[in-house]
């Protein structure tokens, strides 16, 4: 009787042991196999596929499938994770005769239902969005214009800096002007859809001197660290 409880009892073990294997198995597949991963949290993924950095892409462990957040003619950089959500800019880079391209800031929560077709790769929509438009040719920029240093928070809310671009190509690099102000935005989790607000403006302002810990966000003015809350 004591033989058959020792090898019930080893029995379970080995079970357990394979659901744990199962369980670990369906986590590694987020982010899926040939994929390069971009950003992480303990909630998921961001992800390309290899051999094609116009897509990008993301995946919560346990999820049905990946979610397409952005891809076509879009480059996306400067790509942050926080929880289920994913914060990214994204320029149009498709080289369209319009000399003027768009520069964002989007957030997107993984937790929305993703489109309803699993076969076509339809855009989750973001829920937060943000775009100025930089402008080569004699139409007029929009102030403000380039996205740089972003934070993410596990809300969904963000926080950023932006610049003025200086006159680039089509697929940059983007560099701030260094004779124009800049600026510091937040979008709090409670926010309408597209709401901001300025936080601070300056020419002084460091744009990677932007910062996140325990909700508040730090950055520099000149000599002066300024912060402000993010809900």
């Amino acid at each position: 009787m004591c033989l058959l409880a020792v090898l019930v009892a080893g029995a379970g073990v080995v079970g357990g042991g394979a659901v744990a294997s199962q369980s670990a198995a369906e986590s590694q597949e987020c982010p899926p196999p040939n994929t390069r991963t971009v950003a992480r949290s303990p909630s998921g993924a961001a992800f390309r596929r290899r051999g094609d950095d116009d897509a990008l892409l993301a995946c919560r462990f346990g999820a049905r499938r990946p979610l397409l957040l952005s891809g076509g003619d879009d480059v996306q950089t400067h790509v942050r994770m926080a929880g289920r959500f994913v914060a990214v800019r994204d320029h149009d880079d498709s080289g369209s005769p319009d000399p003027c391209y768009g520069l964002s800031v989007s957030v997107f929560d993984l937790a929305r239902t993703p489109p309803a077709d699993p076969d076509v790769d339809y855009p989750l929509d973001p829920i937060y969005d943000e775009t100025r438009f930089n402008c080569s040719g004699p139409s007029t920029s929009e102030d403000f214009n380039l996205p740089t240093s972003i934070v993410l928070k596990s809300n969904g809310a963000v926080a950023y800096i932006r610049c003025f671009s200086s006159d680039m190509p089509f697929g940059g690099p983007y560099r701030c002007r260094s004779d124009m102000p800049r600026q510091v935005i937040k979008h709090d989790a409670s926010d309408a859809r597209n709401h901001f607000t300025v936080l601070d403006v300056g020419a002084q302002i460091t744009t990677q001197s932007l910062r996140l810990k325990r909700g508040r966000i730090t950055w520099r003015n000149g000599s002066q660290l300024r912060s402000a809350r993010l809900r």
